[in-house]
């Protein structure tokens, strides 16, 4: 059997040719001996033929289709409850076309291949859709100021539930790759934080006379031009940039509490006076920026995982909530706000370094090994009256 695919072809369209006319023949070819080596050596108990073969059409379906993800993910488990063991090789053989198939679309999709995004992953982005939804219908109505209940009713549903139903539908459609939904999530969310800062000091700067107070409107403006822009640009580098879920938790740490300790510092060492308020809040967003780059600079280099970056950020928060509570405790009613947020600022920076020193065994999260863009291995099978030869793989 030959394939004529014209040079200028579709990308995308090249591995849909390819597997569905490779389905076609491994469906009369039958197993070959590196399907066979490739058998799980435990497997389950085999369940009856009949039932077997009917989910393992489906899966096939699955890949004629194009749902590559689906069908390895049906074949795998069809494998270990194959009824022999020549059924359980074609389902092996088929699951590794289907692995590489979807490599070779993500390829074509993306720029870059990458496994697809994990469920956790996917409810997070489902979460900052939700919030960001309803953030956007807020914005809107501090906006707009409708006059009745319905015309502020409708628009706020509708905007509210938008970037949830965009989120189906791009992920139903096609899987998104590893990193990008983390990626997404954590720029709205430190896009968010930028936009907090910079309300936060120009108020600052109102109280002193030297800029007008910002209205509510102009404020939900900026909180939600920052929540955008950041998810884009989360959105953009994640895209281009092989990444984990552990690197972009660790970026997001390091801002956060990258800012957090020098705003404290400075409203520590600052002495009272008008302008305590202005440097504190100017030096926590210099932190705050400085923590983004540092973060995305070291994320690759020491590559945590999630859970190490979590672990992380209680030790600093228990930090700094005991060295402030045992002040406050001690000192009654005697407190002094410089002395409170120095002390804080000291736990909580000690409690950072124990807690990234004790979680140093902890494992890395590094972004997963490619699948070689090209595979075939050859297949002969005896039939009656002669043999059947073919090739299987991608191409």
């Amino acid at each position: 059997m030959a394939i004529l695919i014209r040079a200028g072809s579709p990308p995308a369209v090249i591995p849909r040719l390819a597997s569905a006319t490779l389905v076609a023949a491994l469906a009369t070819t039958g197993p070959s001996a590196h399907a066979e080596d490739a058998l799980p050596e435990t497997r389950a108990p085999a369940a009856s033929a009949s039932s077997w073969q009917t989910r393992y059409e489906a899966a096939r379906a699955h890949l004629v289709a194009g749902q590559y993800d689906e069908a390895e993910e049906e074949l795998r488990a069809l494998a270990k409850t194959a009824p022999s063991r020549p059924d359980a090789a074609r389902a092996v053989e088929l699951a590794d076309l289907s692995r590489a198939l979807s490599v070779r679309t993500r390829m074509a999709l993306y720029g870059v291949a990458r496994p697809r995004r994990s469920r956790d992953e996917l409810w997070l982005l489902y979460t900052t859709s939700f919030l960001y939804g309803i953030g956007t219908g807020g914005w809107f109505l501090l906006q707009a100021e409708p006059g009745s209940a319905l015309t502020a009713t409708i628009p706020f549903a509708v905007l509210a539930s938008a970037p949830v139903l965009t989120v189906a539908l791009v992920d139903g459609y096609r899987p998104l790759p590893r990193g990008l939904p983390q990626g997404i999530s954590a720029g709205a969310y430190l896009g968010l934080g930028e936009a907090i800062w910079l309300a936060g000091f120009q108020s600052a700067r109102a109280e002193l006379g030297h800029a007008p107070r910002w209205r509510p409107a102009d404020v939900a403006t900026v909180l939600w031009g920052g929540a955008t822009l950041g998810a884009v640009l989360g959105g953009a580098i994640a895209s281009g940039v092989e990444t984990t879920q552990g690197r972009i938790s660790f970026t997001g740490s390091t801002a956060i509490w990258s800012g957090a300790i020098a705003g404290m510092a400075a409203g520590a060492i600052v002495p009272e006076g008008p302008h305590r308020t202005e440097a504190s809040v100017l030096a926590g967003g210099a932190g705050y920026n400085a923590g983004i780059l540092g973060g995305m600079l070291l994320a690759g280099r020491v590559s945590p995982t999630t859970t190490r970056v979590r672990i992380v950020d209680l030790s600093g928060l228990a930090g700094g909530l005991a060295f402030g509570g045992v002040y406050l405790a001690a000192a009654h009613t005697e407190t002094h706000a410089r002395t409170t947020l120095g002390l804080t600022t000291a736990g909580t920076t000690a409690g950072l370094a124990l807690g990234w020193i004790l979680t140093s065994g902890m494992e890395r999260d590094v972004p997963a090994p490619v699948v070689p863009d090209v595979t075939w291995h050859p297949a002969l099978t005896p039939v009656t009256g002669g043999s059947t030869v073919g090739v299987a793989g991608t191409f």
